[in-house]
Formats: structure tokens, sequence, C-alpha cells
């Protein structure tokens, strides 16, 4: 049995099970083990939570080939029934996905073509072959402060990362369906009914204090790198090339609330994700945590710092005036807090958390934290008014007074097809 785990955030495509071929900062889905049995066919994603990537096989040794590369969506592979191709399903932009075939040698050609996202499931071994048509959308619910009802406050057709500003008037967001473009887009919409507009490439992952700046990830660049993009007039400014591959800081960045500098996940070459802090001014960035520790929240004050550890444990790790604790900095333990958790952001005062859960599914809720006791309270319940396709909703952004909050979704319309006859 080929298997795939991911300990410390770092995925491994093991075969047989125990023995690591292949690791990745990124993510490895779909493997399948050839007919003959020599061979493992997989997707690497090089961005984790982002379905871009290739198609690629293994040997037995631990060879790696790459047979296709440049998909900006990929799910669902399968081994033809006489092991001389692997059939994907994938789009060059957008999530329409194709059917394709590639032999091991990296010759490639059309199988099957539609209009919206195809999925392939499997192949049985008389070449029966079973794969669902999508139609597919991603956006977020906006319930905002003073109003009675929720609204779609998505831009186009996968509208993904709100990041609220403090001025509880403005989301950033990220377009990363056809309409966004190669790299993705990020978008700017006031909540006063205004229509969105594009800021620039990348995704949003932190609004500066002021509101002047959004902090972005380039994941087209390699390392990944990020980039400040202007609200207003001006210019993006760029950080200065390192060997730091911030392509994690999708899960975890913030401002100080000095404006001045950023907080963000990352890791070096061939190790553990880690935090590092860095001034605007391009200054070199510093770890502050150790390897294998993440960030999760900034403290209001910018003194501490959630994290989770790799064994799956919150703690509040304390940051001295510069910005860093130190690889070595001792650490507090969070009382409360569950493996399944997903904090949002730290409340007003500074002593409480709102969160997640990811044993949640119908209605999303939003729960309170008390750090000083530990206990927890529903602050939230949300069911949207048309419930019909929502597969998933959760959580994903509030205001420092819990009145704002937005809940991402996921919309998927399907149909179930058995094919005959593809070649």
């Amino acid at each position: 049995m080929a298997v795939v785990r991911a300990p410390q955030w770092r995925y491994r495509l093991e075969f047989p099970a125990g023995k690591v071929l292949y690791e990745t900062t990124g993510y490895v889905s779909c493997p399948r083990l050839s007919p003959k049995g020599d061979l493992i066919a997989f997707m690497d994603h090089p961005v984790f939570g982002d379905d871009r990537g290739s198609v690629a096989i293994m040997d037995l040794a631990g060879k790696k080939t790459t047979l296709s590369d440049g998909w900006e969506s990929m799910h669902g592979l399968a081994w033809s029934p006489s092991g001389r191709e692997i059939w994907f399903t994938a789009s060059g932009l957008g999530s329409a996905r194709t059917l394709y075939a590639v032999t091991p040698a990296g010759r490639r050609h059309t199988v099957l073509a539609s209009p919206t996202g195809l999925v392939l499931e499997d192949i049985s071994r008389d070449g029966r072959v079973l794969l669902h048509q999508d139609n597919a959308r991603v956006g977020f619910y906006g319930v905002v402060a003073g109003e009675a009802k929720e609204r779609d406050l998505s831009g186009l057709e996968w509208s993904n990362f709100p990041r609220l500003f403090e001025d509880g008037k403005q989301v950033a967001f990220s377009e990363e369906g056809e309409a966004g473009g190669p790299g993705y887009s990020v978008y700017l919409r006031r909540l006063d009914g205004s229509p969105p507009v594009r800021l620039g490439e990348g995704t949003p992952v932190a609004v500066s204090p002021d509101g002047k700046w959004v902090l972005t990830n380039q994941i087209r660049t390699t390392p990944s790198t990020l980039v400040l993009l202007p609200t207003g007039p001006g210019e993006p400014k760029t950080f200065p090339k390192d060997a730091i591959d911030r392509s994690a800081s999708v899960s975890f960045a913030s401002f100080f609330p000095d404006g001045k500098r950023i907080v963000f996940d990352g890791n070096e070459a061939g190790k553990p994700i880690r935090v590092f802090v860095q001034s605007l001014d391009g200054g070199t960035a510093r770890a502050v945590t150790p390897e294998g520790v993440a960030g999760r929240l900034l403290s209001p004050d910018g003194k501490f710092l959630l994290t989770r550890t790799p064994g799956q444990d919150f703690a509040l790790t304390p940051l001295d005036n510069g910005g860093g604790g130190g690889a070595g900095a001792s650490t507090l333990p969070v009382r409360g807090l569950e493996s399944t958790d997903q904090p949002l952001r730290f409340a007003a005062d500074g002593h409480s958390l709102f969160l997640s859960s990811a044993n949640d599914t119908f209605p999303a809720r939003v729960y309170r934290l008390d750090l000083t006791t530990g206990k927890r309270e529903v602050w939230k319940e949300f069911m949207p008014g048309d419930p019909t396709g929502i597969t998933s909703i959760a959580p994903n952004a509030i205001s420092a007074d819990g009145k704002t909050i937005f809940f991402g979704y996921s919309h998927t319309l399907s149909d179930l097809y058995l094919a005959e006859g593809l070649k």
C-alpha cells in the first residue's frame, strides 16, 4: 500500500508504509500504484492548500519524474488498465478541468473536455471510467454589524481568504478562478455595496493597521515571496529575496500594531516550518520560534504569539519589544483550546479568543474562549438563507468586537457519470 502522511506539516509519500520516497512542504494527493506495482503516480502540489501542481511518478528507489506541469487546478488521477498511461483531470486556468492522458515518457493528449470541472474517480480493469462533473464555486457571506441579513460578498466564481480591515468597512480577498488569472488576483471591496476593485496579483494574507497596505503572497515565484500592495495611490513593495519560502504564510501572517513589521510562517530549504519577523524596510527576516512551531495569531499588543507545536498543542510564545522571542523562547500553555480548533483572532480585550471548530458542519459556529478560565461559549451560529449545494461553511474572519463575521463557503452541484469508449 502507498500512503501519504503529514508529520509536522510536511507531506511524505511512503511505499511500502514506513519507507519515505518523497517529502514536500506543499502536499501530495491521489497516490496510485501502477498495475505492475513498480511505479507510483501522484499529484504534486507545491503550495499547501492550493490545488495547482503537476503529475509525477516515483519509482521504488525514490526517483521522481515530473510528467506534466503548470496546472492551475488538479483533482483525480488513475492508471489506465494497461499501465501505459496515467489519466488525470486538470485545468490550465480556473477550475474547468479536462480529462487528459500522459505516458511515463511525458507524451500527453486530451481524452474528454467539458465547460465545467471534471474529476476522475477511477478506471475499471475493462476500461470504464468513473468521473463526476462539477459546477463549483467558493465564496463568503458577510454578517455585518447593524445589518439584519447576511450578504454574499464574493467577487467572481472563486473568492477566497477574506481579510477584514480594522475599520470594519472593507475587505480584501483573493479571486482564484479563471477570472483571477494564473497568479490569482487580490480585490478590495467596501461593505457599502460598491463593486470590488482589483489591487494586483497574489493572495491576501494580512492588512496593515492603517488600512493602507495589503500583504500578499506571490505563489508563482520560487521560493514563494511576500509583496505589499497599496490600497490607494502608490507602487507595490517587494521584500528582498532570500532563501525563505513564504508559501506557508497563507495560513498565518500579521502586521505588528506599529505597522512597521510583519510576522509570518515560512521555512528554509529542507527545514520544517517556523515563524519569522521582518521589518517593512526590507531588513533580514529573523526566526522567532523553533523549527516545527507554526504561528496562528498575534496578540493585539504584539507581545504574544499564539503558536502550534508539532504535537498539535497550542501555546503562547512571548515576544520581546523587538518582535523576537528567540528560537528557544519559553511558552505558556493555553487552556481550553482543542486540536480541532481554528483560532480566528484575539478579541478586543486581549484576554479571549474567537475561534471555530473543524468538528462543526451545519450550522457554522463562532466560539469565544476566555484565556484565563478556559471557558468557551457559542458566540454566533449561522446558516445561509438558501443552503442548497453548500458543501461546507465555516467562519474565516471576524472583527475585534465580534459583530462583523465572514463565513467562507463551498458550493457544488455535481453529476456522477460512467463513461465507456474513451481513449
